[in-house]
């Protein structure tokens, strides 16, 4: 092997494992997100990155949220667009959750989300979203048995395991956050933005990263 070709052969290798680098950071951040009960990435920057990562590395949960809370109240149009452009047998819907949280109608747009969240997961995968099964998100299934991109992999960690969303509900410990105790109106203090915009990142992960199953 001549010595140009040996050069040219290492520098390849040396980017790839720089870009393998950058995609391991990206895939640990978002898994992280998922803890606090974010699943959606897509439309970070990389100085946005960088701050939810310092975030995170401080498990400073109330930053965390603040964070993407703002996150989301800057990009909310582009958002509704993105919704609406790819659920468009959905558009009367979407537009009436979007103007409910314009209207701060937050008891009422976060189960129409939910339900929405349901039905386009169903629509793309054949099963809902929130399913579980020996205490597994039933996704996963599915996921397992794709053969999904490595750069795509760390925007699918919403499905590799049960979060505050999708757990067996606890009547006695309701949580603002988890789907059975909202929709069985066990919880009766999840009207928050937070909350919507969190149960949005869900709405805005099955949108377009479940597309990547495919």
């Amino acid at each position: 092997m001549s010595k140009e070709l040996s050069q040219i052969i290492s520098q390849r290798l040396e980017r790839q494992q720089q870009t393998e680098k950058i995609f391991d950071r990206l895939s640990e951040i978002a898994k992280k997100a998922c803890f606090y009960d974010w699943m959606y990435i897509n439309q970070l920057n990389p100085y946005e990155i960088n701050e939810l990562a310092e975030l995170i590395k401080n498990s400073n949960n109330i930053g965390i949220d603040l964070f993407f809370e703002n996150h989301f109240a800057a990009n909310i149009d582009k958002f509704k667009k993105l919704l609406i452009k790819k659920n468009t047998k959905r558009e009367t819907i979407v537009s009436q959750i979007f103007s409910g949280i314009e209207k701060e109608l937050f008891y009422l747009v976060i189960p129409t989300i939910i339900s929405q969240i349901e039905g386009i997961t169903e629509d793309k995968t054949g099963i809902r979203f929130f399913g579980t099964r020996n205490n597994e998100p039933k996704l996963k299934q599915i996921l397992a048995s794709k053969e999904i991109k490595y750069f795509q992999q760390m925007l699918l960690h919403p499905v590799d395991t049960v979060w505050e969303y999708s757990r067996n509900q606890d009547s006695g410990n309701p949580s603002k956050v988890n789907r059975h105790d909202i929709v069985h109106g066990v919880s009766v203090d999840y009207g928050e933005k937070v909350i919507c915009y969190k149960y949005l990142s869900v709405l805005l992960f099955v949108t377009e990263n479940l597309d990547k199953l495919d």
